[in-house]
């Protein structure tokens, strides 16, 4: 497994690559098809939290495997297995979503610790057979581990109490303070030329703000459904008390974001165009 040169030419996505990206999906449909039966039934509020709850697991599991994609070039038969384990988690988790939003996490934690075990284990390969970034890819497998083992302590003995959502944001920031803490020792390397991103900020917006497009569609279609429910008299709100929480200052949110999301992706294409071709 070695690190990938930031130079390297034409790097192109795998074919497990894009399958594993396809799995991601699956589950993405999953959270919007239960975030439409929590609005159908009333529960508004709730809907709206577990979906942004589901949707931060997918997505951060997500962003760690093609992070670590990027950095590291390997395809043999045990990056293959271990990734394929990846998606079995995905597939886990995907089942335990409408458990979740119901409030037992039992199976949505087993599915989620089961893909970052899988991502520890990557890291430490990676850092066994490249002494270089040994230190960067132990702290990446230990953070990785220590945080589901509190993952799962919060699911033993807090998820059902009213700590469960503080203690939800607390965990997730610690996922996102693992690659903080892992980078600070030495920085994983990453082509910055790779689709013709020269900075790191660009890098970010072409490779992880379309996941958030993802979730806005997600949640335009669930808003969508909802409406054909109370017009189909399937809903236990009334048509205003739908069309008011269609229009809640959370829910349309995405449908503008994901419109401007992609007016300022095609005016920056068209702009590098148009420097070419200068």
């Amino acid at each position: 497994m070695r690190p990938r040169h930031p130079h390297e030419p034409h790097r192109a996505t795998s074919s497990l690559e894009l399958f594993f990206d396809l799995v991601f999906v699956i589950a993405v449909g999953g959270a919007a098809s239960s975030f439409h039966h929590a609005l159908t039934g009333d529960h508004v509020q709730h809907g709206v939290v577990g979906f942004i709850v589901m949707f931060f697991s997918i997505w951060w599991a997500w962003v760690n495997f093609t992070w670590f994609a990027t950095s590291f070039d390997c395809d043999d038969w045990l990056y293959r297995v271990l990734t394929i384990f990846q998606m079995g988690g995905v597939i886990v988790f995907s089942t335990g979503i409408p458990a979740g939003f119901d409030g037992d996490f039992r199976i949505v934690v087993a599915g989620y610790v089961i893909m970052r075990i899988c991502m520890a284990t990557q890291w430490f390969r990676a850092g066994l057979t490249n002494p270089e970034y040994r230190a960067t890819a132990f702290r990446y497998g230990w953070g990785i581990l220590a945080v589901q083992v509190l993952w799962v302590l919060r699911l033993i003995f807090i998820a059902d109490s009213a700590l469960g959502l503080p203690t939800f944001i607390l965990l997730g920031l610690a996922e996102i303070a693992v690659p903080i803490f892992a980078e600070q020792k030495k920085l994983t390397p990453w082509p910055p030329h790779h689709n013709a991103i020269t900075s790191f900020r660009s890098s970010l917006t072409y490779g992880y703000v379309h996941y958030f497009v993802f979730a806005s569609a997600a949640a335009f279609a669930a808003g969508i459904e909802l409406l054909v429910d109370v017009e189909t008299g399937r809903s236990h709100l009334t048509e205003r008390g739908a069309t008011l929480v269609y229009f809640d200052i959370l829910i349309p949110f995405p449908a503008v974001w994901t419109t401007c999301v992609l007016i300022a992706m095609v005016a920056i294409l068209v702009a590098r165009n148009k420097s070419v071709d200068a």
